[in-house]
């Protein structure tokens, strides 16, 4: 049982070693020959932990290639557009000026229902509202309605905005966030001044922070709760 336990965790921490040098990407992100290596890996990993007759290194060094490997076809992808082609391969249009492209829908052997189904989770219901639509190499959409039906925006009414600034939290339960103030661009003096104009301390704060127009917010901890 012991012998189990330290391959499990010998297992996870190489898998997940090779599984960061692909980077910081969601399932429905990958491309194709990153999806292949990671069910490749997945299985190789199952067999090390399930099968105690056969030593790691026979998992460990197919993964180690495998990492490698991948990291050789990224490297190559950013270089060589050709690569990218063959590896990545390149973005369909489905929709081209409002017409939809049956040799296109062909070949990538989608049908009305699926691209119907693919707009409605862009959040559109009416075929005949999009310009363009064009699906990317990873099985995503990108959806480019037509000039009547896209949203309104603050330049269409010449509309004149102030700047806006990404909102940070500064205290989270009682404890200074130092890098969220330095990303505000505020300092500790500033804080200070914040919490002395609100008659506040620090410790009794479960979340204080700044929001998108620059002022400071706060909440104080519930007596009765605890850390989250």
């Amino acid at each position: 049982m012991a012998v189990l336990l330290i391959r499990t965790v010998l297992v996870y921490f190489v898998t997940l070693i090779m599984m960061n040098t692909m980077g910081k990407r969601q399932l429905g992100q990958l491309q194709p020959f990153e999806l292949v290596l990671l069910l490749i890996i997945s299985e190789m990993a199952a067999v090390a932990m399930e099968d105690n007759t056969k030593p790691l290194l026979s998992s460990f060094v197919p993964i180690a290639a495998l990492g490698t490997l991948q990291l050789l076809i990224s490297y190559l992808c950013m270089r060589s557009l050709l690569f990218r082609r063959l590896f990545c391969g390149r973005p369909d249009e489905l929709i081209h000026r409002g017409v939809v492209q049956e040799q296109t829908m062909r070949e990538l052997r989608l049908n009305l229902s699926d691209l119907q189904e693919l707009l409605r989770g862009e959040g559109y219901f009416d075929l005949n509202s999009v310009e363009e639509v064009v699906i990317e190499t990873n099985g995503s959409i990108s959806v480019w309605p037509k000039t009547a039906e896209r949203p309104l925006q603050l330049s269409d009414i010449r509309l004149r905005t102030k700047a806006e600034q990404l909102p940070e939290v500064l205290i989270t339960d009682g404890r200074i966030n130092a890098s969220g103030l330095r990303r505000s661009g505020k300092d500790m003096a500033w804080l200070n001044r914040q919490l002395r104009r609100h008659d506040l301390y620090e410790d009794e704060l479960f979340i204080a922070g700044i929001d998108q127009s620059g002022q400071f917010y706060y909440q104080k901890k519930d007596k009765a709760g605890g850390a989250l």
